[in-house]
């Protein structure tokens, strides 16, 4: 476990926004939570950089042991994912979202999905996909498609793509900035970008914010501080949209493929920075308060 400074900006002045260590000895986490072999809680921190804004975990695992985490622990930890159905919800709005010359007429080759799961984009859209963990992998191997097991980190393919989706997955890699850039490379120019994230400032959580706030997820989100990475990272966003889904709302952004931008951040960090704390906290009681009256 070590700390490590903010992957957007590169500052390692941050404030604590949300301990899951200090909610556990006042006797209010409510959350499943990774452990060490003493017990103590593993990445149960969350932090928020006080350049950019951006909030993340702060110590966390390695990167070998969190690789090791995503192949073989992360989806047994957390009830193995979502459910079938539910990615064939998140395939068909991800592919409703994508520009319309991109989808109709669909051409073979032209998608890759990172982090696709079993699948189920990847089977709407004749793409290819990637998936680190060897389980889910597998059954979407079985069904024909063209996945492999491996990280977009490792992942160097001999073809360029027109679109590539990552749904649901920024928020679990070591360095968002690296993967966006990877991203870029693997586009053909003038080709998009679909991401989605969950929306930390997420006015439909419909679960505890020690939940929401998951020790797997080493960052959270909110649309400014997506479209300020994916700008610096050479894309320019062509839509943004805010989606309730099961677990709460979800931003998604549509960008395409451009130069990199220099990026000027917000002066008023400070009044951001108590803000979050604020909505945080509101969040956790409401959902306590609906809870109880439920």
């Amino acid at each position: 476990m070590s700390n490590v400074p903010c992957d957007l900006c590169g500052s390692e002045d941050y404030v604590t926004i949300w301990d899951k260590e200090e909610r556990e000895k006042a006797g209010v986490l409510r959350s499943v939570v990774i452990r060490d072999e003493q017990g103590n809680i593993i990445q149960g921190r969350n932090v928020m950089c006080k350049r950019c804004g951006l909030v993340y975990v702060s110590p966390r695992m390695n990167k070998e042991d969190l690789d090791r985490f995503y192949a073989e622990d992360y989806r047994k930890i957390y009830g193995g994912g979502a459910s079938l159905e539910a990615e064939k919800r998140h395939a068909k709005t991800a592919f409703e979202l994508m520009p319309s010359n991109i989808r109709f007429p669909w051409q073979e080759g032209t998608h890759l999905d990172i982090g696709c799961s079993t699948g189920q984009l990847v089977k709407m859209t004749a793409g290819y996909g990637i998936e680190p963990n060897t389980e889910y992998c597998e059954m979407a191997q079985k069904e024909g498609l063209k996945v492999a097991n491996v990280s977009i980190e490792s992942y160097n393919p001999d073809i360029r793509f027109d679109i590539i989706t990552m749904l649901n997955a920024l928020e679990h890699v070591t360095s968002p900035t690296a993967v966006l850039a990877k991203i870029h490379s693997l586009l053909n120019d003038g080709g998009h970008v679909l991401i989605s994230v969950p929306n930390l400032i997420n006015t439909h959580i419909n679960i505890p914010v020690d939940a929401f706030l998951s020790n797997a997820h080493l960052y959270n989100f909110t649309p400014a501080t997506l479209s300020i990475m994916m700008r610096k990272c050479g894309f320019t966003p062509v839509k943004a949209y805010l989606i309730p889904e099961e677990m709460g709302e979800k931003v998604y952004i549509l960008a395409q493929k451009g130069e990199e931008n220099e990026i000027v951040y917000d002066d008023d960090i400070e009044k951001r920075i108590e803000m979050t704390k604020h909505f945080l906290e509101y969040s956790d009681r409401m959902f306590l308060l609906k809870y109880l009256l439920s």
